[in-house]
């Protein structure tokens, strides 16, 4: 009897943990190369990225926990598809606060030379693993550049070893700060 109990407490205990799973989706790259391809018509799926509460309120007008960006391009444009974490949501595709264009950040990154004089150590160009997108560097690049007015409060912000870079995007075009929130490049 005892042991009866014992395994039938087991079995309780496992579908209570799979049914805690079910409601939460997994952030897998082929399911969301899947979604930006079939369901959304994109051309190319570049990078998967997950997006703090507040950037998503700025992205959506609404508060998402632990959920994320799919950015690929759609008829040669970059493209944002909004994938809330919970199941029950559907993702969807975010009508871009601004124009973007990650290679040319990228580019425009890797002729940037540091305080030592040398180009600036590009090994994060090879993939988007540095990249995030937030809105907390708006303020200070705003306080220390006032005369700027920001299309978005949304910034790409992508971190080598040595420095973070900001991004945010004035009339359509990047604008590059660094760690000091100091403009360091533009578009212009």
């Amino acid at each position: 009897m005892r042991n009866k109990v014992l395994i039938m407490v087991c079995f309780i205990f496992i579908g209570f943990l799979i049914g805690c799973r079910l409601p939460y989706r997994v952030f897998d790259d082929k399911d969301l190369e899947e979604i930006a391809a079939a369901d959304y018509g994109f051309n190319e799926f570049t990078v998967f990225k997950i997006v703090d509460s507040d950037t998503s309120e700025e992205l959506t007008g609404r508060k998402y926990n632990n959920s994320g960006v799919i950015i690929g391009k759609k008829s040669g444009d970059y493209r944002m598809i909004f994938v809330p974490k919970m199941i029950a949501e559907e993702p969807f595709l975010i009508d871009n606060p601004f124009s973007f264009n990650l290679e040319e950040i990228y580019e425009d990154l890797a002729g940037l030379e540091g305080d030592n004089g040398k180009l600036i150590d590009m090994m994060f160009i090879s993939d988007y693993g540095g990249l995030s997108i937030a809105i907390y560097p708006f303020t200070s690049v705003q306080e220390n550049n006032e005369d700027l007015i920001f299309d978005s409060p949304i910034f790409f912000i992508v971190t080598t070893d040595t420095a973070a870079f900001y991004i945010g995007h004035i009339g359509g075009k990047h604008y590059i700060f660094n760690d000091s929130y100091e403009l360091i490049f533009n578009q212009d």
